[in-house]
C-alpha cells in the first residue's frame, strides 16, 4: 500500500530524512517510534502529501510522488486516499462535532448535505460518540475530541489513515479505547500509520514498528523486537519490507 524509496527531506537547511526506505502492506498497522527530532512527523506529512520531498519517491496505492517532477494530479489523488489525524486535532471550535465531520465531504467531495450528515452520524456512533453530535469541541473531553478527529478523517473514505501522537493528550484509561478503535478499522482493511512515543501502546496496536534514527529507519519488525533492539543500540537493521 505504501512504498518510500530513498526519501530525503530537509527543513530549514537541516536534513531530517536521509535516504529513507519503507514498505507498508495493505491493512497493516505500522508504528513509527524514535527520539525527539528523529523525523517521525515529517515522514508522516510526506506520506500524506503535506510536505514535498527533496529526493526519492513515495507511492500510495500506486499513486507515485517523485521529487523534482510534476506531481499535481498524483498529489491530488494521494490526498484523497490518505487521511490524517493531527496531534493538535484542529477541530473548528465554532462547529459542532457533526458539523466538523460533515464539512470536508460536503466541500471537497461535494456530497449532498443529507448524505454527508447520515454518514457522519454513523461514524460518530462507531467511534463511541452517539448522542454527542450536537456538542461543540469545548464541551467534549480530550478523548472525545480525539474521536471526532478520527471520524472526520474517516468521513473522507481514506484507504490510509495517519495518526500523529494519537494518545499524547489522553488519560491512560482512554488509551485502550483508541487501540480498540484502530483494531476495528484494521478489520475493515484500513492501512494505518501511527507516530507515537508510547511504547506500550505501540506494542499493543502495531503489526510492525519502525525506529527512526539519523533520518532513516534503522530497525523494523515486530514491535517488541524493534523496541528491544532500538534501546539496546543494536547495529544490524531489520528489513523494511512487510512480514508474511
Amino acid at each position: 500500500m505504501i512504498l518510500a524509496e530513498r526519501v530525503a527531506k530537509s527543513l530549514g537547511g537541516k536534513p531530517v530524512l536521509a535516504g529513507l526506505d519503507l514498505e507498508i502492506a495493505r491493512g497493516e498497522i505500522f508504528c513509527l517510534v524514535g527520539g525527539s527530532g528523529a523525523g517521525k512527523t515529517t515522514l508522516l506529512r510526506c506520506l500524506g502529501g503535506l510536505e514535498a520531498i527533496d529526493a526519492g519517491r513515495i507511492s500510495v496505492a500506486g499513486d507515485e510522488i517523485a521529487a523534482g517532477s510534476g506531481n499535481g494530479q498524483a498529489l491530488a489523488r494521494l490526498r484523497r486516499r490518505v487521511g490524517m489525524v493531527f496531534q493538535d486535532l484542529f477541530l473548528f471550535p465554532h462547529r459542532t462535532a457533526l458539523e466538523n465531520v460533515t464539512l470536508a465531504p460536503r466541500v471537497v467531495l461535494e456530497e449532498e448535505p443529507k448524505s454527508a450528515e447520515a454518514r457522519a452520524r454513523t461514524l460518530l456512533d462507531r467511534v463511541g460518540l452517539d448522542g454527542l453530535a450536537g456538542r461543540y469541541p469545548s464541551a467534549l473531553s480530550g478523548g472525545q475530541r480525539q474521536r471526532v478527529a478520527i471520524a472526520r478523517a474517516l468521513a473522507m473514505r481514506p484507504e490510509v489513515l495517519l495518526y500523529d501522537e494519537p494518545t499524547s493528550a489522553l488519560d491512560p484509561s482512554l488509551i485502550g479505547e483508541v487501540a480498540a478503535l484502530m483494531a476495528s478499522l484494521k478489520r475493515d482493511g484500513l492501512t494505518q500509520v501511527v507516530v507515537t512515543h508510547e511504547m506500550r501502546f505501540a506494542r499493543e496496536v502495531a503489526d510492525r514498528a519502525g525506529f527512526l534514527e539519523g533520518g532513516r529507519i534503522v530497525h523494523c519488525g515486530a514491535p517488541g523486537q524493534v523496541l528491544s533492539r532500538a534501546f539496546a543500540a543494536a547495529d544490524a537493521p531489520y528489513s523494511t519490507k512487510p512480514g508474511p
